[in-house]
């Protein structure tokens, strides 16, 4: 879920998606917490349908905090 989500902040950048791979295997933690949390939330009925534009604006911050250039 973390890649899926990070990918797009990076592409908006021009990142490559090898790129965006190898920042987030250098700080994994993040990334982890944030796939976690994500896909938790997407397990309750109602919740997954509101998780969606919640979970891509917290992966454009996430993004801008750790893993910007």
């Amino acid at each position: 879920m973390a890649i899926q989500y990070l990918d797009t902040p990076a592409d908006n950048q021009g990142m490559p998606f090898k790129e965006c791979l190898a920042r987030l295997n250098h700080n994994k933690l993040p990334a982890f917490l944030f796939g976690l949390s994500v896909m938790l939330v997407s397990m309750i009925p109602i919740l997954n349908f509101l998780i969606i534009p919640a979970a891509v604006a917290s992966a454009t911050c996430l993004w801008h905090e750790n893993y910007q250039p």
